[in-house]
C-alpha cells in the first residue's frame, strides 16, 4: 500500500497530545507512519510520544533541540519515508477516512497536491457525512496553482490541509519560524506544481480557543508574520511573479496580519509594545516594498497609516471593544451549556 508519512512537530502539547495519536491510530488508511518531533518539551510530552511508539511500530519519536515549528517540519521531512506527506499539529484531530479519501483522490486524479477542507472545533470535530459515491464528482482543479496562490485565496496557507506527493517537496522545506511558517511553504509548493485539485470535504478539525483573543504573545510572533510576508515577496520576485499581483498579495497578508494583531493582542502595556512592534514593522515593509498602500482600500490605508504614525487611540479602543465582545459571548455560552 501507498505509505503516507504524517508529521507532528510537539512542544509542551500534553493536553491534547493523545487525542491527535489516537485519531491517527483510528484511520482507516493503515499504511502510515507518523513523524513526531518532540521539540524539546519541557512537560509531559515526551512520556506522552514514547508510550505510543512503544504501543505501535508505525509512530517515530525523534528529540531535538528547540528550534520552533518550521524546524520541526523539516526535521520530519528529512526523516519522513512514505510516497506521501500529510501535517498535523498536536492539538486537532484528523476525520478517520482522511488519510484513505485523499490517496484515493491523489491515485486517481494524479495530482500533486491534494487540498481538502477544515473545521473549527471546541470539543469535538462535527464531521459532515461523506458520499464516497459522489467523491469525484465534487473533486475541482486548482490550475494553476500559484496564479490561484496569488489572485484567488483558494489556496489556504494551513499546510495540514493537503496531501503532498513527497518528491514534490524534495527541495522545499519551511523558513526557521514559529507562527507565519505555513505561508512562504505554500507559496513555494504552488510554485513547484502543476496539478493541484481541491476534495471539498472536511477532513481536519483544528481546534479553537476563544480565550486566545486575551492571550499574550511574544513580541518575535509579530515579527515572523512579517518576515514570512517578505519571503513570498522575495521568493516570488525570483519566481518572476507578476509584480502587481504580488505585491498585493503580501500587502494584503501583512494588513490582515496587523489587523489581528491590533485587534486581539493591543490592549494593555503588553498591548501597547505589540503596537510599537506593529508599527516599526510596518514601516520597513514599506521601505522593502512588499507593502503598499495602494492596494488597500480607503478604511485599511486609514488603520495603517495610524499603525504607522504610531496613533494607537483608535486602534486599541477596537482592541478594548472586541475583548469585551468575546467575554460577552462566552459568557452568554457557558450560560446555554449550564442550562
Amino acid at each position: 500500500m501507498n505509505l503516507v508519512s504524517i508529521i507532528v512537530p510537539v512542544y509542551n502539547g500534553e493536553r491534547f497530545l493523545r487525542d491527535l495519536l489516537n485519531s491517527i491510530l483510528a484511520q482507516s488508511h493503515s499504511s502510515w507512519e507518523c513523524i513526531c518531533v518532540n521539540d524539546s518539551s519541557t512537560d509531559n510530552s515526551l512520556a506522552i510520544l514514547e508510550e505510543y511508539t512503544a504501543r505501535d511500530s508505525r509512530f517515530k519519536c525523534f528529540t531535538k533541540p528547540n528550534g520552533g515549528t518550521g524546524d520541526s517540519r523539516n526535521f520530519g521531512l528529512d526523516a519522513a519515508t512514505g510516497d506521501f506527506i500529510m501535517f498535523a499539529d498536536q492539538d486537532d484531530l484528523l476525520h478517520p477516512d482522511a488519510m484513505k479519501l485523499a490517496l484515493d483522490v491523489q491515485l486517481k486524479t494524479g495530482a500533486d497536491v491534494v487540498q481538502f477542507n477544515r473545521c473549527a472545533f471546541a470539543q469535538s470535530p462535527n464531521w459532515s457525512f461523506i458520499n464516497e459515491k459522489e467523491l469525484f464528482k465534487r473533486v475541482k482543479p486548482l490550475c494553476p496553482p500559484l496564479q490561484s496562490y496569488l489572485t484567488t485565496g483558494a489556496l489556504v496557507i494551513y499546510v495540514w490541509q493537503y496531501l503532498y506527493k513527497k518528491e514534490v517537496l524534495e527541495k522545499i522545506r519551511f523558513p526557521k519560524l514559529t507562527g507565519g511558517e505555513d505561508s512562504p511553504f505554500i507559496f513555494d509548493v504552488a510554485n513547484q506544481t502543476s496539478n493541484w485539485v481541491l476534495l471539498p470535504f472536511t477532513l481536519y478539525g483544528f481546534r479553537e480557543n476563544l480565550s486566545s483573543v486575551s492571550r499574550s504573545i511574544p513580541l518575535w510572533y509579530i515579527n515572523n508574520g512579517f518576515t514570512a510576508c517578505k519571503i513570498i515577496y522575495q521568493h516570488g520576485k525570483q519566481y518572476q511573479c507578476d509584480e502587481e499581483l504580488l505585491t498585493m498579495r503580501t500587502t494584503h497578508d501583512a494588513f490582515y496580519f496587523a489587523l489581528s494583531i491590533a485587534l486581539r493582542h493591543g490592549r494593555g502595556r503588553k498591548g501597547m509594545e505589540n503596537l510599537v512592534v506593529v508599527s516599526e514593522e510596518l514601516v520597513n515593509a514599506l521601505k522593502i516594498g512588499f507593502v503598499s498602500l495602494k492596494h488597500l482600500c480607503l478604511w485599511q490605508r486609514v488603520f495603517t497609516k495610524m499603525l504607522i504614525k504610531k496613533h494607537y487611540f483608535f486602534p486599541r479602543i477596537a482592541a478594548y471593544t472586541l475583548g469585551y465582545l468575546v467575554a460577552f459571548i462566552r459568557a452568554i455560552s457557558a450560560k446555554k451549556f449550564r442550562h
